[in-house]
């Protein structure tokens, strides 16, 4: 992206439901909004997410460019804003507001990770070209593994579930499993390469195996 930018954040947010999407808004504005000393450095955040929702975000669209809508911040000026319109896990399929249709959703997730070394790769070739300070992730779990390829300095997972945690009971013991099993040992693994972990209030009794706390 063009321009001199002295500090960029990279969400990463799930598209499943809108939760997601407003708190994340909410810890960017308030990171736009830090008093960070007379020099005050220009600050650029991009939402990854195919939630991309302008009025949840607090901005208004004036273009695109590569795939990226460019947004203004209507509260700050000097600060960029853009979203990127990608879906990067595989959420839960429901039937209603509070039904999860299992079968559905474990085949949606076994497709998903069948191509995800693939999106992977995609993400670590982006992120480098976008060089962001900080990836924040709530909660799409190969944000870590993509950060860490690609040299990120700083990558926050924020959440009160995993996809891992979710899936778990969805498991068919004492069945031939092992292909479902595989996409929840690969989500917990992904978490655990966070540097950081924001445990938030609510949060589902799940902890990231073998994150590294920095």
């Amino acid at each position: 992206m063009p321009g001199e930018v002295e500090l960029s954040f990279v969400f990463y947010v799930s598209g499943h439901g809108l939760g997601h999407l407003t708190r994340c808004a909410e810890v960017a504005r308030a990171v736009l909004g830090l008093n960070m000393g007379a020099s005050r450095p220009r600050r650029r955040v991009t939402f990854v997410t195919n939630a991309a929702n302008c009025e949840i975000l607090g901005t208004r669209g004036v273009g695109s460019e590569g795939g990226i809508c460019r947004v203004l911040q209507l509260s700050d000026d000097g600060v960029e804003v853009c979203v990127r319109d990608r879906q990067l896990d595989a959420g839960c399929i429901q039937r209603d507001a509070f039904s999860i249709d299992i079968n559905e959703t474990r085949d949606g997730a076994m497709a998903f990770h069948r191509d995800i070394e693939v999106l992977i790769e995609e993400e670590v070739e982006w992120l480098r070209g976008m060089r962001p300070d900080v990836v924040v992730s709530d909660v799409v779990g190969l944000a870590f593994p993509a950060a860490r390829q690609a040299g990120v300095p700083t990558s926050v997972l924020m959440s009160n579930f995993s996809w891992g945690f979710i899936y778990r009971p969805f498991i068919r013991e004492g069945e031939d499993d092992d292909a479902f099993r595989a996409v929840v040992r690969r989500e917990e693994e992904m978490l655990g390469q966070a540097d950081v972990f924001l445990r938030l209030e609510w949060c589902s009794q799940f902890e990231p195996r073998s994150l590294e706390r920095r």
